[in-house]
């Protein structure tokens, strides 16, 4: 995403917690992790998200989300507390997790091996796993899209930790690399999607 003059105003919300995020285990998008579910502790956040929301934004907003189940989840319950029809919810694989490659379905422990190194290399696929550069032109080429489909509304993106967060640098004008900079989406955490105030 160029440096556009964005309509629409953008918040995203993290899914709540997962069964894979209990288990401490990289729930991407192979074997049984792209259904990964929410726990009941999940589940609760996810309600508690939705009435935070429905405070802050309204009854009038658009809610895109990852077709993860975790995620479109965490976006059904959010829509039943916002007296949304969950039907209404638009899945896009733009939000997507992103691949760990080599590392799905292993420890969390393998997480920091590749943040590491995405520090001093954005486009690294090491271990197969999905650059940061890439979840960045994907996400991106989302609101580029949003852009251009709506004007003057509000729309939550619901996806994953480093999803979000990658796509935040874009909104704050900063090198994706420095992405682990930004505080990372806790499970359930709302942000608005803004530039960095000076």
């Amino acid at each position: 995403m160029q440096s556009i003059s964005l309509t629409n105003t953008y918040y995203a919300l993290r899914h709540g917690q997962s069964q894979a995020n209990l288990e401490h285990t990289i729930g991407s998008e192979f074997q049984k992790h792209k259904n990964v579910p929410l726990t009941d502790l999940g589940k609760t956040q996810a309600q508690q998200a939705g009435q935070k929301i429905k405070e802050r934004l309204g009854l009038n907003f658009i809610i895109v989300s990852s077709d993860y189940a975790r995620a479109y989840q965490t976006a059904e319950i959010v829509a039943k507390a916002c007296g949304i029809n969950p039907k209404k919810i638009q899945k896009d694989l733009r939000l997507r997790d992103r691949s760990f490659g080599d590392y799905n379905g292993t420890s969390t422990d393998n997480l920091d091996l590749t943040w590491e190194r995405d520090k001093t290399d954005p486009t690294h696929k090491t271990n197969h796993v999905e650059s940061v550069v890439e979840v960045l032109v994907r996400t991106t080429s989302l609101i580029e899209a949003l852009e251009e489909t709506y004007t003057n509304k509000t729309i939550l993106l619901v996806s994953h930790g480093d999803t979000l967060t990658i796509l935040e640098t874009a909104f704050k004008q900063v090198p994706p690399e420095t992405f682990k900079s930004l505080t990372i989406f806790g499970n359930a955490e709302l942000r608005k999607l803004e530039p960095t105030q000076t």
